[in-house]
């Protein structure tokens, strides 16, 4: 058979000018009624061209005393899968030995690599299952649930991506018709893993019971929400989280590092200790405060985006960027302050005990005010250094500010000068 259409292309191509689907509408008008296997001639030209009109033509002779015509069935099922033309399952007729329409549905599913169809079959039946087990493995979800997390990031990095947002909106389609495929037990260890994933760098239990609150609190308002916007919703939730953490430390160390200082005055009492701490505390904020606490409020005022405006999690993320940015504003300017003061020194127009003094009268009058403005979130991030070591840090500032004032009262005016008020700190 397959020789006899060669032979009847080679002879009329020089007589046809006209497009391939002529051709073998032209081969299935004629030559298939002339094949010895008229039924398999017309099933070859109906999938290459696409047109159930040569499925029609098949009798299907052998199978006339048992009601069915499986050539023909057959032939729909071919086109569909070929084409992805699924009205052609429509047309199969089915009965005792031939094709359904639903196994027509879940082949041409399966060549599509189509999950949206598979969704149509009845759930439970072989079809179904076949369809299902083929385009809803665990590893074909986790790899589209791949590509999804990488196009969610590049979306991220350019929102107005026209084409790049066709591409996601798609795949998340894909996505989630997948997932719904997955039996119960496969999506629930599915999701469990998924979700492990996403928080697996988090040791903090107080972070993790405020991911858990928060993202159990959008469920139950999102009762119908898809397996995308649940997992996308986790993480931004856990990105939300990990950054006010990571903002907590980063406030608290500097906290620590202001009032570890001023410890060392108190248990030294030694005014090296003064300019060293200062130093400290300056190469400190330097380092952290410029760079990595800039890009961290950056990341964290474009975290708003990702949620409702006037929502819970919008509101609490604004309150938080304010609190942090009022206290970077101000102890940055603090240590602007103090180089100010160093500066003062190298002109020559105060000397470096006068610097001194004036940098620990303005780090003593606010820095400790700014530093304490600041409320940690999680309790695990709260302050180590001791209230008693903060008070004890307080009394000293004061008798410093009280020496101070009696060695100038000693100095503007030496005869009324009272040497007993003036201590060796």
């Amino acid at each position: 058979m397959k020789t006899l259409i060669r032979i009847a292309i080679i002879a009329m191509l020089p007589f046809v000018l006209s497009s391939c689907d002529s051709v073998l509408s032209w081969i299935g008008g004629y030559m298939c009624q002339l094949a010895p296997d008229s039924d398999h001639c017309f099933q070859w030209t109906a999938a290459q061209s696409g047109d159930t009109s040569d499925c029609d033509k098949i009798k299907g002779l052998r199978f006339k005393d048992g009601g069915s015509n499986p050539p023909r069935d057959k032939c729909y099922l071919m086109v569909a899968e070929n084409t992805g033309n699924y009205d052609a399952c429509k047309k199969i007729k089915g009965w005792i030995g031939s094709y359904t329409a639903s196994q027509c549905v879940s082949g041409a599913a399966i060549k599509a690599d189509d999950p949206a169809w598979c969704a149509r079959l009845a759930a439970g039946t072989a079809d179904y299952s076949n369809c299902a087990s083929k385009l809803a493995s665990s590893d074909k979800v986790k790899s589209k649930d791949g590509e999804f997390a990488k196009l969610r990031e590049q979306l991220g990095d350019d929102p107005n991506d026209k084409e790049l947002r066709k591409k996601y909106n798609d795949l998340k389609t894909d996505l989630n018709a997948r997932y719904e495929l997955m039996n119960p037990a496969e999506r629930t260890n599915f999701f469990k893993e998924k979700r492990e994933s996403l928080m697996k760098d988090i040791d903090d239990e107080d972070v993790k019971q405020s991911i858990a609150k928060s993202y159990n609190d959008y469920k139950v308002g999102n009762a119908g929400a898809k397996y995308t916007d649940l997992v996308s919703n986790l993480q931004d939730i856990t990105e939300k989280q990990q950054l006010i953490k990571e903002l907590d430390d980063a406030a608290n160390t500097l906290t620590d590092t202001v009032k570890e200082s001023m410890a060392n005055i108190v248990n030294d009492k030694k005014d090296e200790f003064v300019e060293g701490a200062k130093e400290k505390w300056a190469e400190w904020l330097d380092k952290n405060m410029t760079d990595n606490m800039k890009n961290k409020l950056t990341k964290l005022q474009g975290l708003k985006d990702k949620f409702d405006k006037g929502s819970a999690a919008y509101d609490d993320i604004s309150k938080k960027y304010e609190s942090f940015k009022k206290a970077y504003d101000e102890i940055k300017a603090l240590n602007d302050k103090a180089k100010e003061f160093d500066k003062m020194v190298g002109e020559g127009k105060i000397d470096a005990g006068q610097a001194k003094v004036l940098k620990w009268a303005t780090l003593l009058n606010k820095g400790l005010e700014y530093t304490t403005a600041y409320v940690p979130v999680f309790g695990s991030t709260i302050s180590t250094v001791s209230k008693a070591t903060f008070d004890t840090v307080i009394k000293v500032a004061t008798k410093r500010a009280e020496r101070t004032n009696s060695m100038q009262k000693c100095i503007d005016d030496p005869l009324n000068c009272d040497p007993n008020s003036i201590t060796a700190y």
